[in-house]
């Protein structure tokens, strides 16, 4: 019997890492620079923040939590995913996270008492790069916005083509006449191989003496094919 399960609408940290075939400090990089936004699912009702303009800023701000009735602090249970909002970056690949918002670019209120009432929420615990890793996940609107983007932003690599018989028989001819100008006796494969192996090896390139004993003796077949 066979289930089809559906395809999840989200991506752990190592699912994305590998979906990317990336490495874990590239994927934390774009967090802590707010480049990608981890999200996850409140358990628990959270406080809503209450807001002051900033005069240094310029801007509303969100300060102590919003007191609700007879005095106690407003709280409400968001349902759907949050986005972890305003990294404070504590290290080149670390950051931690106070506030939490039910939507990606939430908006910010122009003034101090027209606070967007469940659209922000302060953690109950600030969360840290390590515990984002671990317990938070990659909605894949976010995913596809992101790849979407890149997209865009990188040209369309040209791709190579195979080479064809006519055009390997000429590289393999040049590879024989370069070996002639250079003094080696490619017609002896295994000398000529430790010479290219060792010019090769000071230019930081390893590649296998049987590798090029194999293509040398390509090119001995190519050049003759071509020599009158």
């Amino acid at each position: 019997m066979t289930i089809k399960i559906p395809p999840r609408k989200y991506l752990t940290f190592k699912e994305l890492v590998d979906r990317w075939q990336c490495t874990d400090s590239d994927l934390r990089y774009l967090v802590v620079n707010g480049e990608m936004k981890p999200s996850f699912k409140a358990t628990e009702p959270l406080n809503v923040p209450d807001w002051e303009f900033d005069s240094f800023s310029g801007a509303c701000i969100p300060s102590d939590k919003m007191s609700g009735i007879e005095g106690y602090d407003l709280e409400i249970l968001p349902g759907g995913w949050l986005y972890l909002q305003s990294p404070q970056v504590i290290a080149p690949l670390d950051c931690r996270f106070e506030l939490a918002s039910s939507a990606r670019d939430p908006k910010v209120p122009e003034d101090e008492n027209d606070g967007p009432l469940g659209s922000w929420f302060w953690l109950t615990v600030p969360l840290g790069m390590d515990e984002v890793q671990e317990k938070c996940a990659f909605v894949m609107e976010e995913v596809l916005r992101y790849e979407s983007r890149h997209d865009q932003e990188t040209p369309n690599a040209e791709i190579e083509k195979p080479l064809g018989n006519r055009e390997r028989d000429t590289l393999l001819c040049i590879i024989g006449t370069v070996c002639t100008i250079a003094g080696i006796d490619f017609k002896k494969s295994s000398k000529s191989a430790a010479q290219i192996q060792h010019a090769a090896a000071q230019l930081g390139v390893s590649i296998g003496d049987s590798t090029i004993e194999g293509h040398l003796k390509k090119a001995r077949e190519a050049l003759g094919s071509r020599m009158k």
